[in-house]
């Protein structure tokens, strides 16, 4: 007898694989059902691609129709549809598809019209412009920021009034 346990199986059992820690901190990165959550930089990323798409069309009419200021609420409104929209029948937006992100219902296929639409409903805070202070778009941008560093999933405020929709790596 060299020593050597009498049953191979134990000797692997307690011998980690080289990679199992590498494995599972990855494994730890991914949400419940394997899909990795978009992280804040690469979603901020995306929508900063995605409004600045919005703006060429944007600033076209006001310059080329010289509408001045009486555009500004058509215009996010507009802006809203197109997240909505996009999220609802395509899964993902122009500057999403550019960074590998899909925006997912709860139900893990594509958000529905309402869910979408109550997800981007503080994009609508653009409109409203408070004395001293401008948007309170501002207020919402942090507390989505901040809620989603804080979850697991990478879900946001927004995410989560709109029934537990995310945002994945894809």
């Amino acid at each position: 007898m060299s020593g050597e346990p009498e049953d191979r199986s134990q000797a692997r059992e307690h011998a980690p694989e080289p990679d199992e820690h590498a494995r599972t901190a990855a494994a730890e990165d991914r949400d419940t059902d394997g899909q990795t959550p978009g992280e804040l930089l690469p979603r901020l990323g995306a929508r900063l691609i995605d409004s600045l798409l919005l703006a060429i069309p944007n600033v076209g009419v006001v310059y080329g129709l010289d509408v001045g200021t009486g555009w500004l609420a058509p215009q996010f409104v507009l802006s809203y549809a197109y997240f909505v929209l996009l999220d609802t029948y395509v899964g993902t937006t122009v500057g999403k598809r550019l960074l590998r992100l899909r925006v997912l219902g709860p139900t893990g296929d594509r958000p529905e019209l309402g869910q979408a639409a109550r997800r981007e409903a503080f994009t609508l805070l653009s409109i409203v412009q408070l004395p001293w202070f401008g948007s309170p778009e501002l207020i919402a941008w942090i507390v989505i920021a901040w809620t989603g560093n804080d979850n697991p999933a990478r879900q946001g405020k927004h995410d989560q009034i709109a029934g537990g929709t995310r945002v994945i790596k894809v």
